[in-house]
């Protein structure tokens, strides 16, 4: 199909779900209310790279991100512009989910102070960056989330943080003083949104509780950053991280917890305890 083509549909599915396509990606404040979702595809890949909530009003961010799942993955089901998951092919690049955040005190961005990153968000991106490698199984729940996170693949691999900088893991929008927000970048298509978004608030808020301040900003490749925290590489790591995780038991639910912990452990076993056809073909005849 064609690019129109493609954009056509994309219109259809988003006035089907109520949502607005922002095909000039601008900060859109004309209406408080409704829920933007910017799409974007890169032709000729057969689905788009880029699902973002960009709305980030109180009470209105997660339900951003739950429509924005749901027109995604009609348009995987409708025209294959989409995928539906971390990584659904070896020679294409994954998609992730991104969260932009931000925090607000009497209709006022609290996250802002003169179009920068006030104090209070300077403390709630302190939380993030310090809780990132525990949490970092919330956004990536099953071993093919993991074969996102690799160098260069737009994907983090350290808990780093800059401005507008596709290379860290937290990226500071600022500009105007509405706008001024945190896009954390570390999830996998795959997970669930809602444990996201509780996991990032719970790491925010106990920045801001502990008066956390961020590392040193990277304003270049944070690929090649040594000297900060590394986010896990595999699923088995990831559930490591989070069971040492203080602030995790602090703020989830025991039962809760133990029972994503064991559901990840049983997809991680699920996945690696079959034979693959791959390695049919490498070893059957290699030895």
């Amino acid at each position: 199909a064609t690019l129109d083509a493609d954009l056509e549909a994309i219109r259809a599915v988003t006035r089907h779900h109520g949502a607005d396509l922002l095909e000039d990606p601008t900060w859109d404040e004309t209406d408080q209310r409704h829920v933007s979702v910017r799409l974007s595809i890169s032709d000729p890949e057969p689905f788009s790279e880029w699902v973002d909530a960009c709305d980030a009003r109180p009470g209105v961010e997660l339900q951003s991100v739950g429509r924005a799942l749901e027109i995604v993955k009609d348009l995987g089901d409708a025209q294959e512009v989409a995928d539906k998951h971390g990584v659904p092919f070896d020679d294409l690049s994954g998609s992730g989910v991104h969260i932009n955040q931000s925090l607000w005190r009497d209709g006022v961005n609290a996250s802002s102070a003169g179009g920068q990153l006030s104090e209070l968000g300077r403390h709630y991106l302190g939380g993030l960056q310090h809780h990132l490698p525990a949490m970092t199984l919330f956004g990536s729940p099953t071993p093919n989330a993991f074969k996102r996170r690799k160098d260069y693949s737009l994907c983090p691999t350290t808990a780093t943080w800059g401005g507008d900088n596709r290379t860290v893991a937290l990226r500071v929008v600022e500009g105007a003083e509405s706008a001024v927000r945190i896009e954390q970048r570390d999830g996998s298509a795959d997970c669930n949104p809602y444990l996201v978004i509780a996991a990032q608030l719970a790491a925010g808020l106990g920045g801001i509780e502990r008066e956390l301040e961020p590392g040193p900003r990277c304003d270049a490749d944070g690929y090649a950053v040594h000297d900060v925290a590394v986010l896990a590489r595999s699923l088995p790591d990831a559930i490591a991280a989070l069971e040492k995780s203080e602030l995790a038991r602090a703020w989830f639910d025991p039962v809760l917890l133990e029972t994503y912990i064991g559901f990840c452990r049983y997809e991680h076993n699920a996945v690696t305890s079959r034979v693959s056809e791959l390695e049919r073909n490498r070893y059957l005849e290699a030895y």
